[in-house]
């Protein structure tokens, strides 16, 4: 029986993939429009100054996690794998816009990556969930709901943040720019 053309699933990427931007926005938001804006689409938006983009980053996922495993213990037991995806994030100031552009955007790193390690943690003396988890919900739905799945980054795991940071050049001699690729992984259910 083949796929029908309305298929929509909701722990799929682009629930997972919009679900993590909600969560940036909300959780990591920018202090105000000087500080930063947030660029999800940012090959549609004019360069505005400081700015975060984030988009999807290509990454080879692994076969091991592939479809037909069960990813949850007997009584419930769904089929489906444990996805990954990569983020990138490219954190820009211009020299024009703060003098200390360079400061500027490491002060952002700083925030997203603790915002980040806080997610869905709770503090071992009080008990407190510092910042909330990244929560998949199924947006689909005319009111998304909750999918009962996370999404993660594995801070466990080697390289799942890279971080590099590029100077201004000869061609862009006021920018300065942090780029982050971030590794989130979630419960795709089959």
């Amino acid at each position: 029986m083949p796929v029908a053309p309305t298929y929509k699933n909701p722990t799929g990427k682009n629930n997972a993939l919009t679900s993590f931007n909600k969560w940036l926005a909300t959780n990591v938001p920018p202090a105000n429009a000087a500080d930063c804006t947030y660029a999800f689409s940012s090959q549609l938006l004019a360069a505005v100054f400081p700015r975060v983009e984030v988009s999807e980053f290509q990454y080879f996922d692994s076969s091991n996690s592939a479809y037909g495993m069960n990813v949850f213990p007997a009584g419930a037991q769904k089929q489906g794998k444990l996805n990954q995806a990569m983020i990138e994030f490219n954190i820009y100031d211009d020299v024009v816009a703060h003098s200390d552009a360079k400061r500027h955007i490491y002060q952002v790193r700083d925030r997203l990556i603790h915002g980040l390690t806080l997610a869905g943690y709770s503090d071992d003396i009080t008990n407190v969930v510092a910042v909330p988890p990244i929560a998949l919900l199924d947006y689909d739905q005319l009111t998304p709901t909750d999918t009962n799945i996370l999404v993660r980054v594995p801070f466990e795991q080697d390289n799942a943040v890279i971080e590099r940071y590029y100077a201004p050049t000869a061609d862009s001699p006021n920018i300065h720019r942090i780029q982050l690729l971030i590794k989130v992984e979630w419960y795709e259910l089959n």
